[in-house]
């Protein structure tokens, strides 16, 4: 009499299968963090930024504010939209200079055609946070 002790070579098929897919999977997860954290992302690294708008030019042409990076990360200016007393500023009349701003690195806004006084109110936005500023001139 032969008995056999064990699984059937069905059963054992589908548990390597099984642990192969979930082991494909976690290997997955990591690896998308490490991209994500390599590539910077720009928006979590917008969301945890800090900004401090430390001073403000203005004249009939052009308002300059001077923003200081106040994090330990970049961020990417592209990714950030300005509006005066909250509405939006069309992406022709502002430049933010460098594009890519270090930590604790200063950047500067352009706004062309603004003579900023005290009632106006400039934001500087991003997906998930909003920094004021009212210029004092």
């Amino acid at each position: 009499m032969n008995q056999r002790k064990g699984i059937t070579p069905v059963v054992a098929v589908t548990l390597l299968i099984s642990i192969t897919v979930a082991a494909t999977g976690t290997l997955y997860y990591q690896i998308e963090g490490a991209q994500q954290a390599a590539r910077g992302g720009t928006s979590d690294i917008f969301e945890q930024s800090r900004l401090t708008i430390e001073a403000c030019n203005s004249n009939s042409a052009r308002s300059i504010l001077y923003v200081r990076n106040s994090n330990t990360m970049a961020i990417n200016t592209s990714e950030l939209s300005v509006y005066i007393n909250s509405r939006p500023v069309s992406d022709s009349e502002y430049s933010f200079t460098p594009t890519v701003v270090d930590p604790q690195r200063d950047f500067r806004l352009r706004i062309d055609g603004r003579n900023l006084n005290r009632s106006q109110v400039v934001e500087i936005q991003g997906r998930n946070n909003q920094f004021t500023y009212r210029c004092l001139n």
